[in-house]
């Protein structure tokens, strides 16, 4: 073979061995990790929130506190008025419930078209009974419902905190709610009652018509 043919020979065999050095080398691609993205963004609160303002109310209906019917959240009402509701949950151990009794009082004589639910989270009898009194001794001739697990959790969230003031129009839709009570809720809760007595078709649709309201 000519000296010129055997050198170039030689040279593409090494140039094909490093090539193929170079390829066996590098990792396979299907090997690689890569970090993936996730479908939907995730908080914290999406776990502990409970109910949303600017979404449909959970169903509501639980046994009355002292015996009677188990009472059921109607809406819209088949007997007129209320045309909004306020759903109080409450506790006999908890200090801002009570504290918050006189107001939820002047709340139902100033707008009578407000429908007033209390649901104690107590678990045992005379807890419950405890907040009934309570409620009694503040002027408030309302229903009192205990609530189970399943309202708990519906309602509240993994939490179960209360006091949770939610208001609901008369299309079940949640208009405000508040997380607590205190200084900075007080003075809203005028306002969200007269939110929660329009309809949603007459309720301006712009995500400032809706709180979420906590005070600790």
């Amino acid at each position: 073979m000519p000296n010129g043919v055997r050198c170039w020979s030689i040279l593409g065999i090494i140039l094909s061995f490093g090539c193929h050095a170079e390829q066996e080398s590098s990792p396979p691609e299907r090997d690689a990790v890569r970090p993936v993205p996730p479908l939907v963004a995730h908080s914290k609160a999406d776990d502990a929130e409970g109910v949303r303002s600017g979404q449909p109310c959970p169903p509501l209906s639980l046994p009355q506190v002292g015996g009677g019917p188990d009472w059921t959240l109607l809406i819209p009402s088949s007997e007129g008025p209320p045309e909004g509701w306020l759903i109080a949950f409450m506790a006999s151990w908890c200090g801002y419930c009570a504290q918050s009794l006189p107001t939820l009082k002047d709340l139902k004589d100033q707008y009578p078209d407000l429908g007033l639910v209390v649901v104690t989270i107590d678990d045992k009898p005379a807890g419950a009974l405890a907040e009934l009194k309570k409620v009694r001794s503040a002027g408030l001739d309302v229903p009192v419902l205990q609530a189970d697990p399943v309202t708990r959790a519906a309602w509240l969230g993994p939490s179960g905190s209360v006091p949770r003031y939610v208001f609901i129009n008369g299309d079940g839709r949640i208009v405000a709610q508040d997380k607590g009570f205190g200084d900075k809720v007080r003075p809203l809760m005028p306002g969200q009652a007269r939110r929660a007595l329009r309809r949603a078709s007459t309720a301006p649709s712009v995500i400032h018509d809706l709180e979420d309201i906590e005070d600790e």
